[in-house]
């Protein structure tokens, strides 16, 4: 009797255990390249087109070594990869999907996979950032990949199932209007990050502001397996990254490590102290390869050149404005022009001493690159911001 309720009860869990399990179709993009339109002929099965031609990339095509700006690394998987093009103005968005199935409705999830930006074979696509959109169903969201040689950017996607089978989709469209860039993605997976092992295992990344005018950077760690050293970037415009400091790692360790960093070097800009600073953290293994962090902002309030910020970008309907006025300033009046300097807006912002958040509407503009400016008695500020 005994031995009947323990099968049965190891049953049970087996059942259980295998009602769970998820996979996502080819989400390590595998295939061998034949052409520029790989996945339209069929050469990374579980793939489909859904815009234009996606390709199914290697290291030699069509990320060409003689032609893009930087050197491309084989996939993280050592593979073939998912390649999107964003070609604009003349509309080429491409996009490619699969599936994901065994997923419970109702239950959260968390979609991992890497991103790369090396260019293109025809020399077309070479400009940096890439802006992929990644979505599961409704879910969807856009990210930022810097041009990096032998880069690929770890990503997440959360999202809430809503069927047991649900729709991958990628696609690769400009947010910077006249804009050609292209991106590699791969290492789809709900259980690691890239679809493979990381040699470290990243608990947290922050930085904070101190009142001193600098920086307080720290990150944990949980496991490093080879691990050789740590990378700290800074950039002024969330694109264009540089080094400000190298921190030897651990090497190996399962234990939490916490590191530390204090940036006491911030930029001056005639004279003035302020602005966002964004920061990332470039893991390096013993093997030279090389997985970044999310990356973090840190903002110091000087008066209006600091407050002055605009967003979401891009937006569809409506842009938010935050300015600060002085003692002494008159309410601010705006104009907005196009790529080519055209005015297609100007009117005045209500506003009262201090700090100010206000909208403005941008329905009815094309969508592209525009320039924000803003004037007090003070002088005259300009942000750029897209219309999606």
């Amino acid at each position: 009797m005994k031995i009947r309720i323990l099968l049965t009860y190891l049953l049970i869990i087996t059942f259980h255990y295998y009602s769970l399990a998820q996979s996502i179709t080819n989400g390590s993009v595998t295939g061998t390249p034949a052409s520029n339109s790989g996945i339209g002929h069929g050469n990374a099965p579980g793939w489909s087109g859904c815009s234009f031609s996606p390709d199914l990339c290697d290291v030699t095509m069509p990320s060409f070594l003689s032609t893009s700006q930087v050197t491309p690394s084989y996939s993280p998987d050592g593979g073939t990869w998912l390649g999107l093009a964003s070609m604009s103005p003349i509309g080429a968005t491409e996009c490619a999907s699969t599936t994901i199935t065994g997923l419970t409705a109702g239950q959260s999830y968390t979609l991992y996979f890497c991103a790369a930006c090396f260019g293109s074979g025809a020399s077309i696509c070479n400009s940096s950032p890439a802006t992929p959109t990644v979505a599961v169903g409704s879910t969807s969201q856009l990210y930022t990949i810097p041009m990096a040689a032998g880069t690929w950017v770890p990503c997440s996607l959360p999202f809430t199932a809503t069927a047991s089978t649900m729709t991958l989709e990628a696609k690769h469209s400009s947010v910077f209007g006249a804009y050609y860039a292209y991106v590699g993605l791969d290492g789809f997976s709900l259980t690691t990050p890239c679809g493979i092992l990381l040699p470290i295992k990243l608990l947290s990344f922050n930085a904070f502001r101190q009142d001193n005018y600098s920086v307080k950077i720290n990150w944990q760690t949980t496991e490093e397996i080879d691990s050789d050293h740590f990378v700290i970037e800074r950039s002024e415009d969330a694109i264009n990254f540089y080094e400000i400091e190298t921190v030897e790692a651990a090497g190996n360790s399962s234990t939490l490590l916490t590191y530390d960093f204090h940036d006491n070097n911030l930029p001056v800009n005639n004279g003035l102290k302020g602005g966002d600073f964004y920061y990332r953290l470039k893991q390096v293994n013993q093997n030279n390869d090389i997985y970044y962090s999310a990356i973090r902002v840190v903002s110091f309030t000087q008066g209006i050149a600091d407050v002055f910020k605009v967003y979401p970008i891009p937006t569809s309907e409506v842009l938010n404005v935050d300015f600060l006025l002085q003692s002494g300033e008159k309410t601010p009046s705006y104009q907005v022009f196009n790529t080519v300097g055209q005015k297609v807006l100007k009117g005045e912002f209500d506003g009262a001493t201090g700090y100010n958040t206000t909208q403005l509407n941008i329905e009815n503009l094309s969508k592209g690159s525009y320039i924000l400016e803003l004037k007090t008695n003070n002088g005259s500020l300009q942000r750029k911001f897209v219309k999606g």
